[in-house]
Order: C-alpha cells, then structure tokens, then sequence
C-alpha cells in the first residue's frame, strides 16, 4: 500500500488496455497491515448522441480472459519495475523466472510485452539474472532480437524431448527462430498413428 502500487500499474496498464481499475483494500484493525484486497474494474463508455453525448464510468465490469491476463502482467511489470529499480521492499530478489507472459494475448500484444519487457532490463538500476520461458514463436524471436540489438546477446535453450533416454535435455539455441512446437507434435502424432496407442492429449493436439 505504501508503494502505491495502484499508480504504479495504472501507466503500464494503459500502454495495452482502454479499461481502468482500482484496488479496496482492508486493513488489520490491530496491525494495521493489508488483510484482503479486492480489485475492481472500471470501463469509460459513451451514452447520448450528439450534443448530449458524454463519456460515463461503468463500475464493476466483467473483463474478457485475455484483459485479465493483460492486468496480472502490469502487476507483476509494477513490482518487477521496483525490483529493478533497487525498491528496498525488493532487495531480497536475486532471480526473475517469467513463464508464457503472453498466453490469452493477440500476436500484437506479443510484440509490444517483449519490447516493453526488454525496455525495463535496459532502464534497470539493479540488473537481476532472469529466465523466460515461452512456447509462442513470435515473442521468442522479439526477445531475441530487442535484446541482442539493446541489451547483449541472450543465452537461449530449447527445452526437448529426449526420446532415447526417454527424458528432457535443454539444446543451445543459436538463431532467433527456436524448433516449432507444431513439428514436435507432428512427430508424435506420426507416432501414435503408426501404434494405434492414442492418449486424450493426443486427440487436443
């Protein structure tokens, strides 16, 4: 609450959405610490026509599943922003794992969060060793190529199937385009025909 964190994810925010929000939050009648916290949205929508027509706040609203995924990342960038930023409420992190920030996000959210991602690490007061997984092609290869061009050129792996050994190995990634996962299920579909052996997964593929 200090931190006015509301203020902090309201510009975020901005830059990928056209609704707002505000958190009600409880306090601990003896601490007086945060006990709960609600988050509530907030959209602008125009009523009247003509000369009587006037923007209003509709409270309370219902948001799509990719505009909450939108929000949780502002959040998460807020407090990843203070961290970076050597915010003495986050001295204690030392690593930053981010997985799939993208999922539930249209392709042109996928290139802006990697160019606004990239943005932080190259504005950060305090540098913090970070790992980002992801299975979506276009985000993989706008992060390869903002941070070799702004930043330094990353270490990349491919996480893969080994079937030899019938476990996973990590493979160097050297190129901006990583293995498909489409061919990888391809290849196991290939396989599954040639057994007869379909699992449920196999059909959602």
């Amino acid at each position: 609450n200090e931190l006015e964190i509301e203020n902090r994810i309201r510009p975020l925010l901005d830059r990928y959405a056209d609704f707002d929000f505000r958190i009600n939050f409880e306090f601990d009648q003896v601490t007086g610490k945060i006990a709960s916290a609600e988050v509530i949205f907030s959209r602008k929508v125009l009523s009247g026509d003509g000369d009587t027509a006037r923007l209003d706040e509709v409270d309370g609203i219902k948001v799509s599943r990719g505009e909450e995924s939108i929000f949780i990342w502002c959040f998460f960038l807020a407090i990843l922003q203070l961290a970076l930023d050597g915010a003495e409420a986050y001295k204690w992190v030392k690593h930053v794992y981010i997985d799939d920030p993208i999922s539930s996000l249209d392709e042109h959210n996928a290139i802006v969060v990697g160019n606004h991602l990239v943005q932080l690490y190259r504005e950060a007061q305090r540098p913090i060793k970070t790992v980002v997984s992801t299975h979506h092609a276009l985000f993989f290869n706008v992060l390869h190529y903002e941070l070799k061009n702004h930043v330094f050129t990353p270490l990349q792996y491919t996480l893969k199937r080994d079937r030899r050994k019938n476990g996973y190995v990590l493979s160097e990634q050297s190129n901006d385009t990583p293995q498909f996962y489409h061919v990888a299920a391809l290849a196991d579909l290939w396989q599954v025909a040639q057994s007869g052996q379909a699992s449920t997964f196999h059909f959602n593929i």
